[in-house]
């Protein structure tokens, strides 16, 4: 947004802040920016969902059978910013691997053409959180690569991200993003630069070392279990409104 539109829509949003009896963000990196530009203490809550019913599954993966490795995106369709074009493209031409693909947004169309003419891309279209999260469950790996030269992008809390740990996958994420931070800290999955030829080799990577895709997806799941549960995050938020 314009410059001077976005010093009064922060400046209002700081206000807010203030008289508040409680805010709340989701990351620690966001309650230390409101800390440090405003002196207002803030609760984080992850953006993390609650998944106990899924989180007692057997661990399956698409076509397991057939020895394809399996690539999830759920999401916003969008033509740039998040690299799905891109990616998609190098897959249609690499053997053994396949995208599924479920979401809303302009690339629609693309992903309908490119599932009807290549037999490893796989579009949904729009689908219940249910059904999203179900085939996520049923991935080798996710990815959420936002690209981080925009700054709401390096600032995000993607849902994935919290998804991803929750159903213990392993996630390509950007470097300089708040994903990248939480990732690469607790090796559960790989931070890239924003370029298709680097996700492709992580993809290889994880393709070719089944023993490395476990240990980064238990990783993901002790992470999800020890510090960014729906159960801790719901305790937290019950003591928020029981002290207001």
């Amino acid at each position: 947004m314009p410059e001077g539109i976005r010093k009064y829509v922060e400046k209002a949003e700081y206000s807010v802040c203030q008289i508040s009896d409680s805010v709340i963000v989701c990351t620690e990196k966001r309650s230390r920016m409101l800390r440090d530009q405003t002196e207002i203490n803030s609760a984080v809550i992850y953006n993390t969902p609650n998944l106990k019913t899924m989180l007692d599954k057997p661990d399956f993966s698409l076509n397991k059978n057939k020895g394809v490795f399996s690539i999830v995106y759920v999401g916003t369709l969008s033509e740039t910013g998040r690299l799905l074009k891109e990616v998609t493209e190098k897959i249609k031409v690499t053997p053994g691997v396949e995208l599924h693909v479920a979401g809303l947004g302009p690339l629609e169309d693309y992903l309908v053409e490119s599932a009807k003419n290549y037999r490893n891309i796989y579009f949904y279209g729009q689908v219940t959180n249910e059904d999203a999260l179900e085939l996520q469950a049923r991935a080798d790996i996710l990815f959420a690569t936002y690209d981080p030269s925009l700054e709401i992008n390096r600032n995000s809390a993607p849902n994935k991200t919290y998804e991803a740990m929750a159903l213990g996958k392993p996630i390509i994420v950007c470097r300089d993003t708040d994903a990248d931070l939480v990732v690469t800290a607790n090796e559960s999955g790989h931070a890239i630069g924003y370029d298709e030829k680097e996700f492709m080799e992580i993809v290889l990577k994880y393709q070719n070392n089944e023993e490395l895709k476990i240990a980064h997806a238990n990783n993901a799941l002790t992470l999800y279990r020890e510090k960014y549960s729906w159960s801790i995050c719901r305790d937290r938020l019950n003591a928020i409104f029981c002290n207001i």
